[in-house]
């Protein structure tokens, strides 16, 4: 029987070398090798994004203490050593060295080993493993009967940790909240919640300096700080902790809101057990969470009485650069709602994640002022009442590292401005197909299927290319004037074209028309509002030559 399996040694962290190669490597390795590493190597994008909080969370702990003195100065040589600091890290990985044993019999990694029920009951995998048919099935991949390498358990274990759907779990012995044998919702994992946003460098060395950002002090108990990731703190039990609460970026890593037990057979994991742990309060982790962008909630404000913000998920079907304005800091054409705490005030609609505010600020000094930000955002989507997995959305977004800037004001509103043509004038089509099914038939759900058909076509077309462009835009004001000019103009011919196409595919009965709500409705007449409608959107710039 297989008595420890260390993530620190033990090969379980699928990875992409920068030649293209992958392997699995332990923990260890995984810093040590961190320069020649592109990415972790998971199908499943919130799984990178949740061991990487994992490795994130061990690179913090390792050069807080020395960040807390000189972090600007310390952050530039950092980057540009060649490689992390490895004598720091090993340091901290071996004062915590049996925390990370996955089989430890009194602290096994993020579990609880005394974990049972008064059934003695076990689950099959699928509770954790969301590609596998069953309760929390994202799609079907993986058989739950069958039991998993110590490797993929370890992977999966992190995943549920971070995103576990709601619903009803398994009821432990020792936890007061349970009722007939059954430990009630209390809501999805914290990362679910997030549009999980990490910053990529050209490896991974830089991209876990990229999203470091130098956190406050504090004291506690615990000693310096009280923002300890869980391995740092006693193993939590099967009953609620009275007095844990978030205090930082790094409790929220791991937050042990279910407690896990993983059934190990002597060589493979075979069953499982996840109960409810502690709540995290999901409205007062702005000051916290660093990883994710946010929205004003109403709702949650009203009953708060005081301005309330939520992370902002990815929309399934929207591409993220239509919300760069929820990855750029808040200036004067950035969207406004009226503060609760202040109702005579506004406050910002959205805000950035702390991450890209904290590389903004280095650019120009340490980093280069053409700097590209490489964004990668996903999200896990739920289903009803949040009890099973629905969804994965993920997207990567490039542009100028100085839009991000607070001072590039004018840089930001050209970018924004070409979101906005875009997204406006592909609206315009959307109704222009409407009005041409309206001229067409009496079927109530005729405009809308054109409408939609019409939008989904069009922003398939501009996709591709409003990405280019927001990468290639220029940090030069007049250079970026003209290329909004070009962009605005190439809007325009596109749409235009799309709505040709969808005339030439009208039926006859387009040309005459149909009556509705005193409107008479023909293609004509749809063509006529479509062009005048797309000039406003679209205002296209014209040269005026010199003549001799």
């Amino acid at each position: 029987m297989t008595k420890s399996y260390n993530l620190l040694t033990e090969n379980w962290i699928p990875v992409r070398f920068t030649d293209d190669t992958i392997e699995n490597i332990g923990i260890k390795s995984f810093f040590e090798k961190a320069e020649t590493i592109s990415d972790i190597a998971c199908d499943l994008p919130t799984m990178r994004f949740a061991i990487f909080r994992v490795l994130f969370a061990i690179f913090c702990r390792s050069i807080d203490e020395d960040m807390e003195e000189e972090s600007a100065s310390l952050w530039k040589e950092l980057w540009d050593s060649d490689s992390l600091p490895i004598e720091e890290i090993n340091t901290y990985l071996e004062e915590h060295h049996n925390r990370f044993d996955l089989l430890h019999p009194e602290y096994p990694f993020l579990q609880t080993p005394s974990l049972h029920t008064k059934s003695g009951e076990w689950k099959e995998l699928d509770i954790i493993v969301a590609d596998s048919p069953g309760e929390g099935a994202l799609y079907s991949q993986t058989d739950p009967r069958h039991p998993i390498s110590f490797a993929e358990g370890a992977r999966w274990l992190i995943h549920a940790t971070q995103f576990d759907y709601s619903g009803i779990k398994s009821g432990a012995v020792g936890d007061d909240r349970v009722k007939g044998g059954k430990g009630y919702p209390m809501g999805i994992g914290w990362c679910g919640w997030m549009g999980c946003t990490i910053i990529r460098g050209m490896n991974m060395k830089e991209t876990l300096l990229l999203n470091y950002v130098p956190r406050s002090n504090d004291s506690s108990d615990y000693g310096e700080t009280s923002d300890l990731p869980i391995w740092e703190l006693p193993t939590p039990q099967a009953h609620k902790q009275d007095v844990l609460i978030a205090t930082g970026q790094l409790s929220l890593i791991a937050w042990p809101q279910r407690r896990i037990r993983l059934r190990n057979n002597g060589s493979r994991f075979d069953g499982v057990l996840v109960c409810n742990g502690d709540p995290v309060d999901y409205l007062s982790q702005l000051s916290h969470e660093t990883m994710t962008p946010w929205r004003f909630s109403k709702p949650q404000s009203s009953k708060a009485k005081q301005d309330i913000y939520m992370p902002r998920s990815l929309d399934p079907g929207v591409a993220l650069w239509r919300g760069l304005q929820s990855l750029l800091p808040y200036d004067n054409r950035s969207a406004t709602v009226k503060s609760v705490s202040t109702p005579t005030t506004t406050v910002p609609a959205f805000l950035p994640p702390k991450t890209i505010e904290v590389v903004a600020q280095r650019i120009g000094t340490v980093l280069p002022r053409n700097f590209i930000l490489n964004v990668e955002v996903s999200s896990m989507l739920y289903g009803t009442q949040s009890a099973s997995f629905s969804e994965v959305v993920h997207d990567k977004l490039s542009f100028p590292g100085l839009l991000a800037v607070t001072s590039e004001e004018a840089l930001r509103s050209r970018a924004l401005t070409a979101v906005d043509r875009a997204v406006n004038s592909i609206n315009v089509l959307g109704d222009f197909a409407a009005n041409v099914a309206r001229s067409e038939t009496d079927s109530k759900e005729a405009p809308d299927n054109a409408r939609n058909r019409a939008k989904e076509s069009a922003f398939s077309l501009v996709d591709p290319f409003f990405r280019s462009w927001l990468q290639k835009l220029s940090t030069d004001a007049t250079k970026a004037e003209d290329q909004l000019a070009e962009w605005t103009a190439w809007l325009y011919h596109t749409l235009r074209n799309e709505a040709q196409q969808i005339s030439h595919n009208a039926s006859p009965a387009a040309w005459h028309g149909r009556k509705k709500d005193d409107f008479n409705f023909t293609l004509g007449q749809s063509e006529a509002w479509f062009f005048s409608r797309l000039r406003k959107a679209l205002p296209i710039r014209t040269e005026r030559k010199e003549t001799e």
